[in-house]
This record gives structure tokens, C-alpha cells and sequence, in this order.
């Protein structure tokens, strides 16, 4: 593990611990095998930027460039934000059977292979939806788009029913992401006026 790639190594290792998932988990959402998951972590693979950033994302994270200067200042406000962060709330029972059941349903329904492709992409943002923050409102949104999914098992299986649910997972999952990130806008925000202020009475 060189010094430049140790950072990055340990924070995704970090991230992904604090969402409570596992190396199999982030693999199946980033559709990275398990053993390079490991890799990465470890510091013994050299990943592209395309690749860092891709997986960061997954994990809440941003890479960005931060002029020197301005480093302690960025590390004082993660330190800062870490401390603070309150624990997420228990994820919604209703919300995690419905995704099981959507889950389930795709797996049966790529037996018939019924627009395979979307079916894919249907189990792909049920393992992402897994790890996002999901309160009752959004079990009862994932109950309704489970029911529309099971209809799918009978004869009457159709291209565009199955895309229909995909659309509506990923609305949901964009629209949760939206919240994720405007809430971390919101918290960092403040403190970074007040040190520009600070900075300018000196």
C-alpha cells in the first residue's frame, strides 16, 4: 500500500462500515467482485478515478479537489460532521418485505425471461434501496410498488409493466438520494461561512 492510496483505501473501508454493510453487500451494489472490494480496501490495487468516484458515490462519499491551503479546513468539518452525525433511524419493517417481495418476484420472473435487462436493474436498485435510510412513508410507497410487481407473475407478464416498477424504484431511489444530499449541504454549510468569517477578522 503506497501513502497516496492509503487515505482513500481506509475511508471506503470507514463508509462502508458506518452504512453497516458488508464487502458482499457493496459488491453486489457496485457490481465489483467481492475479492476486489477486498483489494481496494487493503490499498493493493491502483483504482481509476472513473472507478473511485463511482464507488464512492455508493458510499455517500464525494472525491473532489481541495486546494491545499483549504485541507484542514475540509478534515476539521468531516471530523466535525462524523461527531455530530446521528445514528440512522431503524429502517421501516413494511419497507424491507416489500423490497424482499420485489426481489423475489424479479428473481422468478427471469425464469420466464420476461425483459431480462430490466429485471437486472430491478434487483440492482433493491440491493441499493436496502441501504438507504427508509421510513414508514417509503414502506408504504414500496408496499404499493411491490403489489404492482407480484401482478407480473400471472399470464398477462408485459415489457412495459415490468419497466413501469423500474421507473418507480428509481424515482424513489433518486428521490432519497436528493434528501441524503441536501441534508449533508445543509450541515456543512454553516460552519464553512463562519470559518471564511473568522478567516477575514484575522
Amino acid at each position: 500500500m503506497t501513502y497516496a492510496i492509503q487515505p482513500f483505501a481506509n475511508a471506503v473501508k470507514q463508509a462502508r462500515v458506518a452504512k453497516g454493510m458488508s464487502q458482499r453487500d457493496l459488491s453486489a451494489v457496485a457490481g465489483i467482485p467481492q475479492g476486489h472490494i477486498s483489494k481496494i480496501e487493503r490499498g493493493t490495487v491502483d483504482l481509476k478515478l472513473s472507478s473511485l468516484i463511482g464507488l464512492s458515490r455508493l458510499l455517500d462519499l464525494e472525491v473532489v479537489l481541495v486546494p491545499r491551503r483549504l485541507v484542514p479546513v475540509v478534515e476539521s468539518l468531516v471530523r466535525g460532521s462524523l461527531t455530530e452525525q446521528q445514528p440512522e433511524s431503524t429502517p421501516s419493517p413494511r419497507a424491507l418485505e416489500g423490497l424482499r417481495r420485489i426481489g423475489s418476484a424479479a428473481s422468478s420472473l427471469q425464469d420466464k425471461h420476461v425483459d431480462d435487462e430490466a429485471l437486472n436493474r430491478i434487483i440492482h436498485l433493491v440491493a441499493q434501496l436496502r441501504h438507504m435510510n427508509l421510513a414508514s412513508r417509503e414502506g408504504r410507497r414500496i408496499d404499493r410498488i411491490a403489489r404492482m410487481m407480484e401482478l407480473q407473475q400471472g399470464e398477462a407478464t408485459t415489457s412495459a409493466a415490468i419497466q413501469k416498477v423500474e421507473r418507480r424504484l428509481q424515482d424513489l431511489r433518486n428521490a432519497l438520494a436528493r434528501r441524503m444530499t441536501s441534508t449533508d449541504i445543509d450541515r456543512a454549510s454553516l460552519p464553512a461561512y463562519r470559518l471564511e468569517e473568522d478567516d477575514s477578522d484575522a
